[in-house]
């Protein structure tokens, strides 16, 4: 079962995976609803220097996260090496949530419509059917999202933010009503 302390529910520590190329403008938006919320986002983009393998520092901040926000489209993303701590099988997001079911860290699913742009989906079979299984295998409920064009200036992406914020707050009202 998906666990977390009630002494975060004053700042949470929110872990955002998702690809970065396809989904950079998604993660930000899903970070500004996490700071505007007053809880701190934690990403890869902001880790900074590390002494461990990226694998090893994604594992290490998902742990000290109180729950995951997943963005999932259509690309598998990058995949680390053995000497990045990987298994040159599984994607840096698939590490992610691998480590968060291992922890047993709540996971806030959002993942793309069929509708994406096809520009933005993996270009070979072996990859799309990675995707496929990888989206499958989540096996959390999601939320799903629709593409919102190629600008993203400080106003777009508001349905995207409103779906994020609206889950957030729907857990932690959840975890209230546990008496968390």
């Amino acid at each position: 079962a998906d666990t977390v302390d009630s002494s975060i529910l004053d700042r949470l520590d929110v872990f955002i995976s998702s690809t970065s190329t396809d989904l950079a403008a998604y993660r930000l938006a899903a970070r500004d609803i996490v700071l505007g919320l007053d809880w701190h986002p934690v990403a890869q983009e902001y880790f900074g220097a590390h002494h461990l393998p990226t694998v090893a520092a994604c594992r290490e901040f998902v742990a000290r996260s109180h729950v995951v926000i997943l963005i999932l489209a259509f690309r598998r993303g990058e995949v680390p090496s053995p000497e990045a701590g990987g298994d040159g099988v599984l994607s840096y997001t698939a590490h992610e949530i691998a480590d968060a079911k291992r922890l047993g860290k709540p996971i806030l699913a959002f993942y793309a419509e069929d509708t994406w742009p096809g520009k933005l989906w993996e270009a070979h079979d072996e990859g799309r059917a990675w995707v496929e299984s990888f989206r499958k295998g989540v096996n959390r409920p999601a939320v799903f999202f629709g593409w919102e064009g190629d600008e993203y200036g400080p106003y777009k992406l508001e349905r995207f933010k409103s779906l994020v914020r609206q889950e957030l707050l729907r857990f932690v009202l959840e975890l209230t009503r546990k008496g968390l």
